[in-house]
């Protein structure tokens, strides 16, 4: 708002307690990622038909408490299983679906659990791999389907 009020002439640059401080890095959120990324899929689909089976595992999050927790394994929730599946076959042959643990570009730690899990899938014959951010994870479905990976 301080940048108006200097360009209308309504401030003086010296009375804006704003002015010359650091921007304010933003964090991308892993689910920001994700929707970007969810986007990005639904404008390619004319590209890629297979991207209309890509879906979410809603596994992450926080629980309320040790019963919803509790619940929630009972109901299939594991841990360690990766954020994304596309649920179709590399174009190569060599898989038989992709799995994407997306973490936020500028960091994001994988878990032991995340990492067991993704040997696992990939010792079955599917293609799991962490991606930082969401462009990395396209370019990663673009050479799967491409049958660059």
């Amino acid at each position: 708002m301080e940048f108006y009020g200097v360009m209308s002439g309504q401030l003086k640059p010296s009375e804006c307690k704003d002015l010359g401080k650091a921007p304010v890095k933003r964090v991308q959120h892993e689910a920001t990622e994700q929707i970007e990324l969810f986007h990005w899929a639904r404008l390619s689909e004319g590209k890629h038909p297979e991207l209309v089976t890509m879906f979410a595992v809603p596994n992450g999050g926080t629980r309320r408490d040790a019963v919803e927790g509790a619940r929630l394994k009972a109901a299939g929730v594991r841990a360690g299983q990766p954020d994304l599946c596309l649920p179709a076959p590399s174009k190569d042959g060599r898989y038989n679906c992709l799995f994407i643990e997306l973490k936020r570009r500028d960091g994001g730690t994988v878990s032991k659990a995340q990492e067991d899990r993704m040997a696992l899938l990939n010792r079955f014959g599917s293609y799991a791999v962490v991606c930082h951010g969401w462009e990395a994870a396209a370019e990663e479905i673009e050479g799967y389907l491409g049958g660059r990976r």
